[in-house]
């Protein structure tokens, strides 16, 4: 009887090994399930209508509003330099001065030539004096017959050669006047004279050097008001207006905003770059801007209402094209916009989109066109089904 027992429980062990490894093999000759995508995580938000300042954003450098090459008006060898480099100078200052010996010489030649043709004038008009006299004694004497016509003929010529004489005495005064004045002029070309008021920015020669006039002796800048000339793209051309204010920052400066305004605005525009020049004028009272310092300009163009705006983080591009994904119910569709001005953390949408519609911000770049996806706030789904079987077991 114990030998039965033994008999069937080794029986029914192996019956029961035999079954579970037949569920073993059974269950690794399965193929593998495939893992089921995940579904991306997104936050949305609405397109919304808001306020744009629109503003214009454009770099230069600062020029000043004249630089002239001061330069002589004639050739010489300078003896006086008195600018240097930096100095301020108001307009009539005496800058340098060419040697005036020679010409100084040439004015008082000219001068004494002036008194001689002076005298000689006067000398021509006493002869014509005492001719004048002899010509109305000859017409007394003729009338009374006491000479002949030949006598009185000759008195007429000497008197109409007497009057010619003085006519050319006064020439030739005319004549040393101008002469003189010419001298005169140039002796005065020797100081050469500031033309404007400024500072000196370069100094070109120094004492004793041989100038002419094509070689600029010092050059002179004026800071008190500052240029600046900067090419902006036609799209932002046609809005920029005289008379509008600017706002100046510069690197050297960074804490420090200066005020300008657009003073003209280039009616032609650069065929090969598409834009038009706009001049804009920096007053500089405390002279702290200097020559080709680097400016950046802001140009506020007034404020917008009711604007479509969407986050930055929500423009896209897809396929080429830039846009935006919306969620349909649970889907993701990209619609393509045309994105005007970027204002903060918000842009502008022309087209393509209306008031209240949702877009998709956080993820974005996780989803594509026809994408499903969950909201930040909503549960995988399966996951209550998961938690129940947990709770049952």
């Amino acid at each position: 009887m114990k030998k039965r027992i033994v008999i069937f429980a080794v029986v029914v062990l192996t019956v029961f090994l035999g079954y579970r490894v037949n569920q073993a093999l059974k269950q690794q000759a399965k193929p593998a399930a495939a893992p089921r995508a995940a579904v991306p995580v997104v936050e949305i938000s609405k397109v919304r209508l808001g306020p744009l300042n629109e503003k214009v954003f454009l770099v230069g450098a600062l020029k000043p509003v004249a630089q002239v090459d001061v330069v002589s008006k004639m050739t010489g060898r300078i003896d006086q330099l008195k600018a240097e480099i930096g100095d301020w100078v108001q307009k009539g200052t005496l800058i340098a001065k060419v040697d005036e010996d020679e010409v100084r010489q040439q004015v008082n030649r000219a001068a004494a030539a002036l008194e001689v043709a002076k005298a000689s004038l006067s000398q021509k008009q006493t002869d014509l004096e005492i001719l004048k006299k002899e010509l109305d004694r000859s017409v007394e004497l003729h009338e009374n017959q006491l000479i002949p016509r030949r006598d009185l003929d000759m008195a007429e010529a000497r008197h109409r050669g007497a009057i010619a004489q003085e006519k050319l005495a006064e020439a030739l005064i005319d004549q040393a006047q101008a002469e003189l004045r010419e001298l005169r002029v140039r002796l005065d070309n020797t100081r050469i004279l500031a033309p404007i008021s400024g500072l000196v920015g370069k100094r070109h020669l120094d004492n004793g050097a041989l100038v002419n006039p094509s070689m600029p002796v010092v050059s002179l800048v004026d800071l008190s008001t500052m240029i600046m000339e900067i090419n902006a793209p036609e799209k932002d051309l046609v809005k920029i207006r005289t008379g509008l204010e600017a706002g100046i920052v510069l690197d050297a400066f960074p804490e420090q905003k200066f005020k300008g305004r657009v003073i003209r605005l280039s009616p032609i525009l650069d065929p090969a770059t598409r834009t038009g020049s706009v001049e804009i004028e920096v007053p500089n009272p405390k002279m702290l801007l200097k020559a080709e310092m680097f400016a950046r300009v802001e140009l506020d163009l007034g404020t917008r209402h009711n604007t479509l705006l969407v986050p930055r983080e929500a423009l896209v591009s897809h396929d080429q094209q830039r846009g935006v994904f919306k969620l349909q119910d649970d889907t993701a569709r990209f619609q393509p916009v045309d994105a005007g001005i970027m204002q903060g953390g918000e842009v502008e949408v022309i087209s393509g989109l209306k008031e209240g519609e949702s877009v998709i911000t956080l993820g974005v770049n996780l989803v594509k066109n026809g994408d499903k996806v969950r909201l930040r706030s909503e549960k995988p789904a399966g996951t209550a089904q998961k938690v129940q079987k947990k709770e049952g077991a």
